[in-house]
């Protein structure tokens, strides 16, 4: 019987254990694959940048865009590297890529994507909807619009109010310089800057195009300019022996090579060399594609969405200010600033905090002290003052005194006493030794 029972026992526990791998494992399959499911759950949704990620317009509309999206899409980035390869060549790399995927929406940034999306709407994205964002022109906009499965933004960058403003500055300019090069996008910018000639007939507009000189000769051309001359910061990616420059390098170098403030139509730059002006936030605009991408995934049409131009704001940097002395309240109203210096309170706020505390804490035991010290210097001044008058009237008074200090049988003999009957100042082992001598005073006996 008792076997019988112990047998029992061990098949129970080794169903109970089977029982816990069996949930244990299903938990873990559960986890692995809840995730890919709730993912392929999230509309698809094709991010296409006409540029690659290093091109500073294309991640800040990016991160626009994710911040706007966040986790209400499944996002594909796909990068077509217009500026680096050939048309032919940047076509054919997207559509290897993205041949057999399907999307619930496609959003283009810049002028290739858009014209890609275009082009294959039909054998790559199945009339899939578009929403496009920095798109040059309205018309190209307004083309695609009318097609009825795109809307999107339009960029018109503020090359106008940027040099309304810089004339404003400086007053005595008698020209705009323009930085530019032969590339597709600096002639573009160019073509644009040139346009708005007829709305400054005070100022000569000039093109300053770095794609025919050399570096140093390009370097040397900005080391003259006076306060006579704005310059305009538009584009800048090669010079004539073939040397590629980032933006962020061709800002550096024009700004240290230039004495007077690079302007710019953009925010790329603005911070790192870029003095600023009138510009567009390409980060900004992410976040208005990424609202509308949100609006034609929750059902709208895209043809119910109206196209949106994007609005420029004033940003500067406050350290190229300091550096040609500009100040502030000449800037309009609602100006952004950016290369504000840090104040050490606020860069070590927390560290500041704490020695606030523990000095306040010092000062609280530093005023107790003081008052406890100032306390014991008064009772101790009473004291004195007490024991002074309390020795003046035993001194004065015709009476007999004495103390007499129980606990080491002492006893203290006031002078009146000890005068009137011949005992020492103190007496010690007092009554027996004054009893033990056997002559007592007669005052005693």
């Amino acid at each position: 019987m008792y076997g019988g029972s112990g047998s029992w026992y061990h098949a129970g526990m080794r169903q109970t254990h089977a029982s816990r791998y069996r949930i244990l494992v299903f938990l873990l399959v559960v986890g692995c694959f809840l995730p890919v499911a709730f993912a392929s759950s999230l509309p698809r949704v094709l991010f296409l940048s006409s540029y690659a990620y290093d091109w500073d317009a294309s991640r800040l509309q990016m991160q626009g865009f994710e911040e706007s999206v966040r986790s209400n899409a499944d996002v594909k980035w796909v990068f077509m590297d217009a500026k680096q390869l050939s048309p032919e060549e940047s076509e054919q790399q997207t559509i290897r890529i993205l041949q057999g995927e399907q999307f619930d929406l496609v959003v283009t940034s810049d002028d290739e994507a858009l014209d890609f999306a275009l082009a294959h709407q039909n054998d790559l994205f199945s009339a899939s909807p578009i929403v496009f964002g920095g798109v040059n022109t309205l018309q190209k906009a307004e083309s695609a619009f009318q097609l009825g499965n795109a809307t999107g933004i339009v960029q018109t960058f503020p090359i106008a109010e940027t040099v309304r403003l810089a004339s404003q500055l400086y007053p005595r300019a008698q020209r705009v310089l323009a930085i530019s090069d032969e590339s597709p996008t600096g002639q573009g910018a160019s073509a644009l800057f040139r346009s708005l000639g007829d709305q400054f007939p005070s100022l000569r507009f000039e093109v300053l195009d770095g794609s025919e000189m050399d570096k140093e000769a390009f370097v040397a051309s900005l080391g003259n300019l006076t306060d006579e001359t704005i310059l305009l910061f538009l584009h800048y990616s090669q010079d004539k022996n073939g040397n590629r420059y980032t933006l962020h390098q061709a800002a550096t170098m024009i700004s240290e090579a230039a004495n007077v403030p690079v302007f710019r139509i953009d925010e790329c730059t603005v911070g790192d060399g870029s003095f600023g002006g009138a510009v567009l936030s390409f980060t900004e605009m992410g976040r208005m594609t990424g609202r509308m991408a949100l609006r034609v995934l929750g059902g709208e049409a895209p043809s119910s969405i109206p196209i949106q131009t994007m609005p420029y704001t004033y940003l500067f940097d406050e350290g190229q200010m300091r550096r040609f002395g500009i100040h502030r309240f000449w800037l309009p109203k609602n100006s952004m600033l950016v290369n504000r210096p840090v104040l050490l309170v606020a860069r070590y706020r927390t560290v500041v905090y704490l020695l606030c505390g523990v000095v306040g804490i010092i000062l609280v035991v530093i005023a107790v002290m003081v008052v406890l010290r100032r306390r014991h210097l008064e009772n101790m001044r009473r004291l004195k003052e007490s024991q002074q008058i309390l020795e003046m009237a035993v001194k004065q008074t015709s009476m007999y005194i004495a103390e007499l200090d129980v606990p080491h049988h002492i006893l203290h003999v006031g002078e009146n006493m000890r005068r009137s009957l011949g005992l020492p100042d103190t007496v010690e082992a007092f009554p027996e030794s004054l009893l033990e001598t056997g002559n007592p005073p007669a005052h005693l006996s």
